[in-house]
């Protein structure tokens, strides 16, 4: 539970060198930590896309299902459970960064038809 509220919370940073270094608190992460439940329980209708994509993680394909906040630029994902009844909490970002929300869009295009 730890290493996921971290996560939630925390932004990994670069060195001078362009190595990866270790997370650093980000107090804008933590400021909408409480939007996770709020889109999940789908409170908010308007400018929200739901889809799943597939994705290449560790040298396999693994499905996660995305829930964009187009207006917000935020983004929560989601990895089924096998069970298919329950989804693992991945992550949760506000897309501060350019690049962040292109990738976000590549992914849309390439969605699944359905929602898993």
């Amino acid at each position: 539970m730890e290493s996921l509220f971290d996560h939630l919370t925390c932004k990994a940073s670069e060195t001078s060198e362009g190595n990866r270094q270790r997370n650093v608190f980000e107090m804008a992460r933590s400021v909408r930590l409480h939007w996770i439940r709020y889109h999940i329980e789908e409170k908010k209708q308007a400018n929200i896309e739901i889809f799943s994509s597939e994705d290449r993680i560790n040298g396999k394909t693994v499905i996660r299902t995305y829930i964009f906040d187009v207006v917000q630029n935020y983004v929560i994902i989601l990895e089924p459970q096998r069970s298919g009844l329950d989804y693992y909490l991945i992550t949760a970002y506000h897309l501060d960064m350019e690049y962040g929300k292109k990738q976000i869009l590549k992914k849309h295009k390439k969605k699944l038809d359905a929602i898993y």
